[in-house]
């Protein structure tokens, strides 16, 4: 009889090739297609960091043209299968506050219409410079589509907080672009070469 301990057995996610990346897992690449969906620029792992006692740390996504609750664009993602460890939300924190850029730990698979985000939700880190450089966090963040003039943000899940901030207009995330981008990311086959 042959006993196997957890240790023999490393399970590791499928790396994914999309759009001429090699992504470390099949859910980082459902994200990149949910991006690609909604029109938001993207670079994959574009640039290492030395964040000295945290050790080393590669973000998974600079995004270029969306930011967090309408402000200025660029933002860094983090996507994580289940709620981040302290360490993990440690390294964000410090990334955030080293670069003064904020900062969205995306958690699982994209969602549209789903409650599912409501319990734990993607969390967001902004950068504060008139607090003295430092960052705060906040969960229940959700990905939001203006109805008008299409703008996007990254935003907390309430009722306050449904309006552009471009334009004024309702945004939401059940715009209905959310959905199919939603959709398409979760239905994606990469291993047949689909190019979705």
């Amino acid at each position: 009889m042959v006993v196997l301990r957890e240790s023999d057995h490393v399970i590791k996610p499928i790396e994914t090739r999309y759009k001429g990346y090699r992504f470390r897992s099949r859910l980082e690449a459902r994200w990149a297609v949910f991006f690609d969906a909604l029109g938001i620029e993207w670079e994959y792992e574009p640039e290492g960091y030395d964040l000295g006692d945290a050790g080393w740390y590669l973000p998974d996504f600079w995004l270029k043209n969306i930011g967090l609750r309408g402000q200025e664009p660029g933002i860094w993602a983090e996507i994580k299968p289940e709620a981040p460890t302290e360490t993990e939300e440690n390294k964000l924190e410090k990334l955030v506050i080293g670069t003064k850029t904020d900062g969205v730990i995306l958690i699982g698979a994209p969602q549209a219409n789903a409650q599912d985000h409501l319990l734990d939700g993607h969390y967001q880190y902004a950068y504060e410079p008139q607090n003295e450089g430092c960052c705060w966090w906040d969960n229940c963040m959700t990905f939001m589509k203006c109805y008008s003039c299409g703008a996007m943000k990254i935003e907390f899940l309430e009722g306050n907080y449904m309006y552009c901030h471009k334009c004024g207009s309702d945004c939401d995330k059940w715009h209905p672009m959310i959905e199919k981008a939603t959709i398409k990311a979760r239905s994606a086959r990469f291993e047949f070469g689909e190019s979705v």
